[in-house]
């Protein structure tokens, strides 16, 4: 029976010995980056760079939808958005805020829209109000504007409204 043990041992010690050296081919085989059979630093360093220039797309893909989504919540308006979209009715004039001023994605911008579920507002910057091509009544040193229902180019100040309506 000891015999048959020692056989049983022996045959499995083989086995045993022939899949760690069939693992060991598999493993040089996925690894051995320059073919040249063998695992060495050369193939080290090329997994290294492809490590590298995986990490750096994965980096740029997350980059990407951050900037999408920083875009998305800061909403900038551009001056080649005016031709494009129809101005709601309500005008604020802000200043330029440093989200917008230091943001490589806002660049150019000349204001953000905002929309409070029950009208969206065209949030004008001050230093930005020539590019418009718009009027604003009596002039662009209050805070919000309606637009004149007669000239939809016409804000009118909301002080002001109903007297400038009554004329």
């Amino acid at each position: 029976m000891e015999k048959k043990i020692g056989k049983i041992v022996k045959h499995a010690g083989i086995k045993a010995g022939d899949a760690m050296s069939k693992a060991k081919d598999v493993v040089v085989q996925a690894v051995d980056q320059n073919g040249d059979g063998k695992l060495d630093l050369e193939d080290v360093k090329l997994v290294g760079e492809q490590v590298k220039h995986e990490t750096k797309k994965i980096v740029d893909i997350a980059q990407e939808k951050m900037n999408a989504q920083k875009v998305k919540s800061l909403n900038p308006f551009y001056s080649s958005d005016l031709e494009k979209t129809t101005l709601p009715k309500l005008v604020q004039i802000v200043a330029r805020d440093k989200n917008y001023d230091e943001n490589s994605l806002c660049k150019g911008s000349i204001g953000f829209m905002s929309d409070n579920k029950t009208m969206p507002l065209l949030n004008v910057f001050s230093d930005s109000i020539q590019d418009y091509k718009l009027s604003f009544y009596p002039d662009e040193h209050n805070r919000f504007y309606y637009v004149d229902p007669s000239n939809e180019r016409l804000y009118i100040a909301l002080d002001n409204y109903y007297d400038y309506l009554k004329i």
